[in-house]
């Protein structure tokens, strides 16, 4: 968009410590490795859209609960590009199993709007298997809160991949690449379908999907700590249907909403793994 005022990084590191429940041995969690290699990544590109700041800074209250278990520190750059994103991915991925990655901006086509250059996930896939050595993350999980992020799940840049037509387009070459080499286990969820814009409830709330997407983790954080990926997916669905139908300035209704949508691979062993490994 016009002007680009911040992008900020949230770098968070993940411990395997706390009262881990062994009677379900599926249990993986939002962070899959038992060695607590896990990363997560928060960006967010404001430009002027003023619910940005808000969706990374909310978010990362939900995230360092001590139900989750996360370990961070906070790396903020005023000046951030399209290519800080790469290179801050690149040097977190290194030596770690899973990866959570979250983007919070402007967005078309499944592109992200950074404000110095629109960015794709095949860049970003790219990115992490060059600084990895083709080594494949054990789970990758995506979620990105952006107009037209549809195309991610459901489109012609999907980061799950199991279309045969997708191969014939021009990402072809980055495709085969990547396959089987980026992830063992992944699960993206976007805010809006491919033809759908997000909305941004503002300052106060921030992004309709974030927003649904925290509340979504405090709700079952406290009422259903057995909740899979999936039950998190349909909550935080039906709630942004919700939120996005209001102006929450003004009160009135919108004339539209949007939809968020979700993919897991292996579709039910991901999606059927639990939200939380560590009891209240």
């Amino acid at each position: 968009m016009k002007n680009f005022y911040h992008l900020f990084l949230f770098v968070f590191f993940l411990s395997n410590c706390g009262s881990i429940d062994h009677s379900m041995s599926s249990i993986k969690g939002l962070g899959f490795s038992e060695n607590g290699k896990n990363l997560a990544l928060l960006f967010g590109s404001p430009q002027n859209l003023p619910g940005v700041k808000t969706d990374i800074a909310e978010l990362n209250k939900v995230l360092i609960d001590p139900q989750f278990n996360f370990h961070f520190k906070t790396v903020t750059d005023d000046q951030a590009t399209k290519s800080k994103i790469l290179e801050t991915t690149s040097k977190g991925v290194k030596n770690i199993d899973s990866l959570f990655w979250y983007y919070s901006g402007h967005g078309a086509g499944g592109s992200l709007d950074t404000g110095t250059g629109f960015l794709s996930f095949y860049e970003v896939a790219s990115a992490i298997k060059k600084a990895r050595g083709n080594v494949p993350l054990k789970r990758l999980l995506v979620f990105v809160d952006a107009c037209e992020s549809g195309h991610i799940v459901d489109g012609d840049a999907q980061i799950i991949n199991e279309s045969e037509w997708v191969k014939k387009t021009l990402y072809e070459p980055l495709l085969k690449e990547r396959d089987g080499k980026l992830y063992q286990q992944a699960f993206v969820m976007a805010s809006s379908q491919k033809n759908e814009g997000s909305a941004d409830l503002g300052a106060e709330y921030g992004g309709a999907f974030t927003y649904s997407l925290r509340m979504s983790l405090a709700e079952i954080r406290k009422s259903n700590p057995n909740a899979t990926l999936k039950e998190l997916a349909d909550i935080t669905i039906e709630r942004t249907i919700e939120e996005s139908r209001i102006d929450h300035e003004t009160g009135l209704p919108r004339e539209y909403y949007h939809t968020p949508l979700y993919k897991g691979f292996p579709v039910e062993e991901v999606v059927n793994d639990l939200v939380f490994i560590y009891k209240n």
